[in-house]
């Protein structure tokens, strides 16, 4: 898959040791649920830093029909509450 926005990266480590990468946490979301809830490890971009990745369970994941992801339905990862509102609110 291709990555043609690096804010919205997201990839997982499957239980059985895959590595899998999406081009927005809406992609992941959908693999997630095919694969029956076996991701081991996940991890996003962090939209104002898309160098830096957050483990999903530190992650503050937002959904807002003011971001425009790659798939249209507005999710993106940051370290913080502050850092949205710095951006968005």
């Amino acid at each position: 898959m291709s990555i043609v926005d690096m804010r919205f990266h997201t990839q997982t480590l499957t239980s059985k040791g895959r590595r899998y990468h999406f081009d927005s946490i809406e992609c992941y979301y959908h693999f997630h649920e095919k694969i029956g809830g076996q991701s081991k490890k996940v991890w996003m971009s962090n939209f104002q830093n898309p160098n830096e990745y957050l483990d999903e369970d530190h992650a503050f994941i937002i959904k807002s029909n003011q971001i425009r992801s790659p798939m249209g339905e507005g999710y993106a990862a940051f370290k913080s509450k502050y850092d949205y509102d710095s951006i968005f609110q």
